[in-house]
């Protein structure tokens, strides 16, 4: 359903995702979300974690990058 919503006309990103303790199952998701973004030309809000914010910053602009997110 997800596909059918992000299809509307009025939707314009995917957000807020991101990471918040910065795990593998996280990191999945986001790069999951990160390509559907791509995959579908949307821009993403992405959600600075609250523990480590220096590091999951960098991981996330390092994977957005990775991901082919126009930057």
């Amino acid at each position: 359903r997800i596909r059918e919503l992000a299809a509307h006309q009025k939707v314009v990103a995917i957000g807020e995702i991101g990471y918040d303790e910065i795990t593998p199952a996280e990191e999945r998701a986001y790069i999951a979300q990160l390509r559907f973004a791509v995959e579908h030309d949307m821009v993403v809000m992405v959600h600075s974690p609250h523990r480590d914010k220096k590091r999951g910053i960098r991981r996330s602009l390092d994977v957005a990058r990775d991901c082919g997110l126009a930057m």
